[in-house]
């Protein structure tokens, strides 16, 4: 009795043995798929797709001309149009409360918004428009819906009398900007928001960009990326986007600003490089556009071929997809300009557009992403094919 029991148990284990190899070889195979998969997914430049989302930021305000936006480190969404200040009420929601007024004593009771940029600690800096002041403010003292507050100069924000077309977060207290006077080679300062209102540490850190202002980032490495907005002395024209090392730029720190046109090294010619950013691949996206031919849609660079140029070993041909993706989620192909930005929270990639300049008139985010990887839909297909074939036997 206890051998055939002994038989029974080895035969036992020995068809259960077999099935759970079986098994480790089939979540070994689907492990590699799931490992190509991924890979390619991880691939952000060439998978992200419309994810048919519209988001209606809030309508263009009174005394405006459009609608800025950004992204807060929570992932929700901040808007700047009229005199006030929107943010998403939850993540992802699209609908916007007013949280915050801006001191109708420093912009006239209205701004003109050019940019809206958020720092990761939170702090909110605004280019309210032309002639108007730099506002500065921390998230933690925007009011609630239904009570927002005033942004009461030198008690809940500051207001620098600074020039701004855009503008970048280097760090927490260094907010960089990009200028000009009409006629005049535009350049970049970086201002110091802990600096008195009243005479701002705003020292030129690039200088002679010869044309008309544009957007700024910064990279990993602290590499300054602006552009030439519009063709003004040269030689560089509408578009051309240069990137400038840390060493180079902080030499204007101590008075001797890089320029633009002889130290930049150039990345590409891409619209009016009018928003430049990164996302969390490392591309670069490119807003804007050049009404002489260059526009309806905004672009990515992808971060292996930017790799190349700083590395010296390569260029970028703009009209190679494998290198320069365009998206135009308006549809029409003649959007004047494209705003854009991205969501390292929720990994979206957005391009924002205008429906007209007018006070009521609607502004359009959409929002593309990148499709979750299937690594579970594969293993979980694999024990159900092996589940058939043990009943099939």
């Amino acid at each position: 009795m206890f051998s055939n029991l002994q038989s029974l148990r080895s035969s036992f284990f020995s068809n259960k043995t077999g099935e759970i190899q079986q098994i480790a070889r089939l979540c070994a195979v689907g492990l590699l798929f799931a490992a190509a998969s991924d890979t390619v997914v991880a691939d952000d430049f060439s998978s992200y797709v419309d994810s048919g989302r519209r988001i209606a930021m809030p309508a263009i305000g009174d005394g405006s001309f459009s609608t800025a936006g950004a992204v807060l480190p929570d992932g929700r969404l901040i808007a700047v149009t009229g005199n006030g200040v929107y943010v998403e009420s939850a993540l992802g929601s699209g609908n916007f409360d007013l949280l915050a007024e801006f001191d109708a004593a420093r912009t006239g009771g209205s701004v003109d918004p050019s940019f809206v940029t958020v720092s990761p600690g939170g702090h909110v800096a605004v280019g309210t428009g032309f002639a108007k002041p730099v506002a500065v403010f921390d998230m933690d003292d925007l009011g609630t819906p239904g009570s927002p507050v005033v942004l009461q100069a030198g008690v809940l924000a500051d207001y620098f009398s600074v020039p701004h077309f855009s503008g970048s977060w280097y760090d927490e207290n260094s907010l960089a900007l990009t200028a000009g006077d009409f006629g005049q080679p535009a350049f970049v300062s970086l201002l110091d928001v802990t600096s008195d209102t009243a005479n701002p540490a705003n020292p030129v850190i690039v200088e002679n960009i010869g044309g008309s202002s544009a957007g700024i980032t910064f990279d990993a490495a602290g590499r300054l990326y602006t552009g030439n907005g519009f063709t003004g002395s040269g030689p560089s024209e509408t578009g051309y986007i240069m990137a400038l090392e840390a060493d180079q730029w902080q030499q204007g720190l101590s008075g001797s600003p890089a320029d633009f046109e002889n130290e930049g090294l150039f990345i590409a010619d891409l619209l009016s490089a009018g928003s430049l950013g990164f996302d969390a691949e490392g591309n670069l996206f490119v807003g804007g556009g050049d009404f002489m031919g260059d526009f309806g849609y905004f672009a990515l660079i992808n971060n292996d071929d930017l790799a190349d140029v700083l590395a010296g070993t390569g260029t970028i041909d703009i009209n190679d997809p494998q290198q320069v993706r365009r998206f135009d989620p308006e549809g029409s192909g003649s959007t004047g300009s494209y705003f854009t930005t991205y969501n390292f929270i929720t990994g979206e990639l957005y391009g924002g557009w205008v429906g007209g300049f007018s006070p009521g008139d609607p502004v359009t985010w959409a929002a593309y992403t990148v499709p979750a990887p299937g690594a579970g839909g594969l293993l979980a297909g694999m024990m159900i094919l092996l589940s058939r074939r043990r009943h099939v036997q």
